[in-house]
Parts: structure tokens; sequence; C-alpha cells
């Protein structure tokens, strides 16, 4: 579920969807989501002074919440 959401929201942002991947790795309580963009769309995702991708981790943090496990987005060109 999470990775879906996070999927559609950073297709929302790019320009170049086709190269969007999420990858979701886990291990004992940890979550770890890493976002694949082209590197034209990398800007589009971090944000002014890094506004978009906090409140894209606040918004995952958030859906998570009832999981009782931690979550962590990272963005990789």
């Amino acid at each position: 579920m999470l990775k879906n959401i996070l999927e559609f929201v950073v297709m929302e942002l790019v320009e170049d969807r086709s190269l969007v991947r999420v990858v979701r790795k886990e291990e004992e309580n940890k979550i770890m989501l890493s976002v694949h963009v082209c590197e034209q769309d990398f800007g589009k995702i971090i944000g002014k002074g890094g506004q978009t991708i906090r409140s894209i981790r606040s918004l995952i943090t958030a859906l998570n919440q009832r999981e009782g496990t931690q979550v962590f987005v990272d963005i990789v060109k």
C-alpha cells in the first residue's frame, strides 16, 4: 500500500513517468522505500529547500503509524 501511494505521488510530480520506480525493502521493524527518478526530475521531488520531499516523507510516515514500523524514504537518481 505505501509503495503504491508513494509511486502515485511521485508520478504526479515528475515529467518522465516511465523512469519512476519505487523499491521496497524490509528489515525487522524498518521499511525502506527507494524512489528512482531521472536526473531532470530529481529537483522536482526534492522541492525548494527540501519542502516537497519532507512533505512526502510526512505523508508516508503518517500512513504507516498504525503498523508499528519505521519508514524511510530515499530518492535516487
